[in-house]
């Protein structure tokens, strides 16, 4: 019940630094180390290199990598909780793919996570301690309101609308 998940690649602004800074806090500080589930490609050799050295350290980090859309599906169905430190985003589809699939959005408390989900909890997205004070909270049992999706997920039905028509003969 308490492993989260971050699907998002490594690009600087999704913020996976300060996610691991705020795993090590939870750790050290609190004695708790919940699972956490990423999604960052191998290309991005830097953050690999960085949760092999947490995993040494005792922390719970599984990258699983680029995953298919059928793979994310059933990633979602297994946690309870998306943490979303990401800084900015173009359209913010983790967040609604996760708040549709009935997790509990703990993301930064940017403008653009209130355009797509009221989230069930937010933070400052450069407190570390901020972020492990709300996951230390919730392993001493406080319940976060649901997450409420505002933006819906209709990417299918846009690629249908923008396939060329066939012209009838």
């Amino acid at each position: 019940p308490f492993s989260f998940i971050y699907p998002a690649d490594g690009v600087p602004q999704k913020n996976h630094v300060f996610l691991f800074k705020a795993w090590e806090h939870l750790q050290e500080n609190h004695h708790l180390t919940p699972e956490l589930h990423l999604t960052i490609p191998s290309k991005f050799t830097e953050l690999i290199l960085e949760i092999e050295r947490l995993q040494r350290k005792g922390l719970k980090i599984i990258n699983h990598g680029f995953v298919s859309q059928t793979e994310m599906k059933r990633i979602y169905r297994e946690h309870r909780y998306l943490v979303f430190p990401s800084l900015s985003e173009s359209f913010g589809l983790p967040l609604v793919e996760g708040g549709a699939a009935g997790l509990k959005v703990i993301g930064s408390d940017l403008p653009f996570i209130y355009q797509v989900v009221k989230p069930s909890a937010v933070f400052d997205a450069g407190d570390v301690k901020g972020l492990s004070d709300i996951i230390a909270r919730l392993y001493r049992g406080l319940e976060l309101p649901p997450t409420e999706v505002i933006v819906k997920d209709n990417i299918a039905e846009i690629f249908q609308m923008i396939q060329p028509h066939k012209i009838p003969a």
